[in-house]
């Protein structure tokens, strides 16, 4: 009788352990998969725990900012099969845990769980090539608290790798040290050859020529190549540039410069909490480019792609521009819809002054038609509009009339510029309380600077349509909206995605459109002139005929499913690392992975925490952290120079 594996979690671990068993055995072992997260064919929990022989656990173990991992993930997990076992069982299943842990944890594991027996089995998998490391395992250890578990799991190891791999074992807490060693070790090596480096450079020998012998010694490892594989010094650090922008809770939009640890992040499926940030310089970035978003950082950055429709997280570097598409998930809704602009600073000369504004159609639709076609000089605030639209700036004046009580005065006017005679219909008003409220909703003061807060789904289509009023235009059955400001784009395209609308940015992101029959319907339903959408003439046979964006569900998540158009060599720079609790984060508003290495912080937390202080290891952690801000970055060509390492920081 086959024996059946269950995987419980179907990331880079999950997904290879079960690839393993499914496609190496020679059809001798029965796999099942559950993940919460992703939709497909598979087994539900119930279905899991009763069918298993084995399960392995393959779960994710994000950082706390103390350094200490989270175990939360495993915790539900675990429980949760104990108690089916409970349920629906007579004997116990064999649990396997994959997921990095610090020591002791399995074996507490096994005190709180009785209906199963735990096993620990650490993975010795890399980012770049886990199929690969999978497939050419050198050793299988397996930590257990007896051995017939331990031939037991070995005898299902022997039908995939047979006799080609040490079969080790030891005792889970063991088992669990073992993979926190390795990676102790690796990195130690690494930061030694770091160091070794930076001694030959300052006695003026090249680096180089020491490091191609060292091979001559096997009691050396491999891992002296300085700088690393992804171009830089030190251990771990995926990074993106400063200028991504990620959502706070609270519907603010930030960019990751400005982001510090302890918020709240959109993971793309709600908020998660920012457990750690870097910095860092790179000699050398990739772009990513789909429906003009972008994720930029540097080569060694983890990124979340399908392919397919299955989830695989990769390097930047190892990006395939021809199979790979990235996720971008909708946007939770929006709440705002009131603003408060406090208490009138003083009474003097103001007339009219109003504490707290509940939005409205008529409102947003004025806010609109500013971002277009409006700005601010001194006091005044001022529409103009074409000579035909003066239907616009009697909207104007009534709204601001009806709405605030605020007088303002409309006149054609006509004035020679760079281009000729100029000829539109003007609105002014001077008015500090309109200003404020401006101010609060952030529209800015001029062409560049505009933006706006973000607003709840009917209040953001009127704001869109009175933008796309003016300064919108439709070609093709296609509607497109204009602005200097990015930042202002990357609001509009937020607020697109929250009502379930996947534009298309173009124009180094200064543009937005949306061309899909549904999308296109819908947004002209919002303004007064790009109200001509005509269905018998769209070419596309459905509404979401598009050959770069897909409907798509994954992890419980609604979104769409990208082609990515462009892959660039860009010049380094500085570069921000974040780490979050859920592993996940939304920049540009594509899905994307965690930044930080967590094992050897970990590792130190452990030790501090059962009364040892590691010196050499925390000499160790701080040693990466300064030289991951690479030194030697601004001697190497192509990299940037308006940014400049200084010692100690």
């Amino acid at each position: 009788m086959k024996p059946t594996v269950g995987v419980w979690g179907c990331g880079v671990v999950g997904g290879n352990t079960a690839k393993l068993f499914k496609y190496r055995s020679d059809n001798e072992v029965e796999v099942l998969m559950y993940d919460k997260y992703k939709n497909g064919n598979w087994v539900t929990p119930e279905e899991m725990v009763l069918l298993s022989d084995f399960i392995f656990i393959c779960l994710p173990t994000p950082m706390k900012d103390s350094g200490e991992i989270d175990l939360s993930y495993i915790d539900a997990a675990i429980g949760e099969i104990d108690r089916l076992a409970h349920q629906m069982r007579n004997n116990k299943p064999i649990v396997i845990i994959r997921s990095t842990s610090v020591s002791g944890s399995s074996d507490q594991y096994a005190e709180i769980c009785p209906h199963l027996e735990i096993a620990f089995m650490p993975e010795f998998l890399t980012e770049a090539n886990p199929w690969e490391d999978t497939l050419n395992a050198t050793r299988v250890v397996i930590g257990t608290s007896n051995t017939l578990t331990f031939f037991t799991i070995r005898s299902l190891f022997w039908l995939v790798y047979g006799t080609k791999v040490e079969y080790i074992p030891m005792t889970r807490s063991e088992a669990e040290m073992y993979k926190y060693a390795c990676n102790y070790l690796l990195s130690m090596s690494v930061l030694a050859a770091n160091e070794l480096y930076f001694i030959c450079k300052a006695v003026g020998i090249d680096y180089q020529v020491i490091q191609k012998n060292l091979k001559y010694d096997s009691r050396i490892g491999t891992f002296t190549v300085v700088p690393g594989p992804d171009g830089d010094f030190g251990v771990g650090g995926k990074c993106l540039i400063p200028s991504t922008t990620v959502r706070l809770k609270g519907d603010t939009l930030t960019t990751l410069e400005d982001v510090q640890e302890g918020d709240l992040i959109f993971d793309g499926k709600g908020y998660t909490e920012v457990t750690k940030k870097g910095e860092r310089f790179v000699n050398e970035m990739l772009e990513l480019k789909a429906r003009g978003r972008t994720v930029t950082g540097s080569v060694d950055h983890i990124q979340v792609v399908f392919e397919d429709g299955k989830y695989k997280e990769k390097m930047l570097k190892d990006i395939n521009l021809a199979k790979d598409k990235l996720f971008v998930p909708m946007q939770p809704k929006i709440k705002r819809d009131v603003i408060n602009i406090g208490p009138v600073p003083n009474t003097n000369h103001r007339t009219v002054w109003h504490e707290k504004i509940n939005m409205n159609h008529e409102i947003a639709r004025l806010i609109g038609l500013y971002l277009a076609d409006g700005c601010m000089s001194g006091h005044d605030t001022i529409w103009t509009f074409g000579e035909h639209n003066e239907h616009f700036a009697d909207e104007v004046v009534e709204t601001l009339q009806q709405e605030f009580g605020i007088h303002s005065r409309k006149f054609f006017q006509v004035s020679n510029g760079t281009y000729g005679e100029s000829r539109c219909w003007r609105v002014d008003t001077c008015n500090r309380w309109l200003q404020a409220f401006f101010s609060v909703v952030g529209t800015g003061k001029n062409a560049l600077s505009k933006n706006v807060c973000l607003f709840s789904d009917s209040i953001a289509k009127s704001l869109i349509g009175g933008w796309l009023d003016g300064d919108g235009y439709s070609q093709k059955n296609a509607i497109s909206g204009y602005s200097r400001s990015t930042n202002f784009i990357k609001s509009i395209d937020t607020m697109l995605l929250s009502v379930g609308i996947n534009g298309m940015l173009g124009r180094g992101g200064e543009e937005i459109g949306v061309s899909m029959r549904k999308d296109v319907a819908e947004v002209s339903s919002w303004t007064t002139r790009h109200t001509k959408y005509n269905e018998d003439n769209y070419v596309r046979k459905n509404s979401y005929a598009s050959p770069t964006c897909k409907p798509f569900a994954y992890k419980d998540m609604d979104g769409w499913l990208v082609d990515i158009v462009s892959i660039t060599k860009k010049e380094g720079g500085r570069v921000i690392s974040l780490e979050t609790k859920s592993g996940l984060y939304v920049a540009n508003n594509i899905q994307t992975h965690n930044c930080f290495p967590k094992d050897i912080n970990a590792l130190a937390h452990l030790a501090k925490v059962k009364g040892y202080t590691p010196d050499l290891l925390d000499m160790a952690i701080d040693f990466n952290l300064r030289i991951r801000t690479n030194r030697d970055w601004l001697e190497i060509p192509g990299a940037v120079s308006d940014c400049e390492f200084k010692e100690g920081e």
